[in-house]
């Protein structure tokens, strides 16, 4: 096997890893017990999944997707959970097209949206889907020349109760204010599951994050482990990433990028701090970037920093600081 080869299998796997910690494998467990108990003939579960960007809702989505494949029958095709990322600028339209073209309707643009409605409740019935999971659920709570609130919540009402099968729902925090509008879809979704940002330091003196970067840490090194999981290191890694796992995939992977291309055997700090700059926040320089020695061992969420809150946060979701 070439290097190059060998360099793009090594990325590939560290992008590719799954780690089961708590807060996910509780996702995961949600959504199998929302699946099976609707195989068995229950009332459909829905769920809401929340949490802030780079929690992982998508990952935790994907990954469920991916343990039940789509199959292709004689006459049609198999899916057992059908995954619809919601667009950017949604309308209903739009958003009615997104679905067919995740079924693999070729003509997914014709008709009306109230056609391309009926045509959805046939397909989903036609393809045995038995779950569908709609992601980045949060844009439809856009303003400007976007689908009305009170309409996208009373279209999907109508549909989740004419499919009879588990709904979930994934987006940021500000997701529920679409589901506040409708009562009759809030108690749809009554139930309920977060993916916070992992502290560094929990009570019982165990630490979450520190076991996703002990799981990571021999995907980066060439032979090993980089040693990432110290206490020198792990208090940065929780500032750059804000405890949120979809940050520190990124930042890993993008350290051993440059790791990779200068020939190295494993990461070391100034590889850190260049990733950090290039993956996470291009201000992020000299006291400003977790990884260098001036830095001044703060949450970096002040104005223009890559932690600032927004209209999408709450209080309650951010990760608790990190002690010295």
């Amino acid at each position: 096997m070439s290097t190059a080869i060998a360099h793009i299998n090594q990325i590939k796997r560290l992008e590719n890893a799954r780690i089961y910690y708590p807060a996910f494998q509780r996702a995961m467990d949600k959504l199998a017990r929302a699946h099976q108990l609707s195989l068995e003939g229950a009332a459909p579960r829905n769920l809401l999944l929340l949490g802030p960007s780079g929690a992982g809702k998508s990952t935790t989505l994907e990954t469920y997707r991916r343990q039940h494949p789509s199959e292709e029958l004689a006459e049609n095709r198999r899916i057992p959970v059908l995954y619809v990322r919601v667009p950017a600028a949604p309308t209903m339209r739009s958003f009615a097209e997104e679905i067919l073209i995740a079924i693999g309707e070729p003509m997914y643009s014709s008709g009306t949206t109230t056609e391309k409605t009926a045509r959805i409740v046939r397909l989903l019935k036609a393809c045995q889907v038995e779950m569908v999971m709609i992601d980045e659920f949060h844009h439809f709570l856009d303003r400007g020349k976007r689908a009305s609130a009170t309409d996208v919540s009373e279209w999907m009402k109508v549909l989740i109760d004419t499919l009879r099968i588990p709904v979930v729902l994934a987006g940021l925090p500000q997701s529920e204010e679409l589901l506040r509008i409708n009562e009759q879809l809030r108690r749809r979704f009554a139930a309920h599951c977060l993916l916070a940002p992992l502290e560094l330091e929990q009570g019982d003196g165990q630490s979450e994050f520190a076991d996703v970067v002990f799981s990571l840490d021999p995907l980066t090194g060439e032979n090993g482990t980089s040693g990432l999981a110290t206490s020198e290191l792990l208090p940065r890694l929780h500032y750059a990433t804000n405890g949120l796992i979809g940050y520190l995939s990124r930042l890993l992977v993008t350290a051993t990028e440059i790791r990779l291309a200068g020939n190295y055997r494993q990461i070391e700090p100034w590889m850190l701090e260049q990733a950090f700059t290039e993956a996470i926040w291009s201000g992020g320089t000299g006291k400003l970037n977790p990884f260098n020695p001036a830095f001044v061992f703060r949450r970096l969420n002040k104005r223009g920093e890559p932690f600032e809150p927004t209209v999408f946060n709450s209080p309650r979701h951010r990760p608790k600081p990190a002690s010295q």
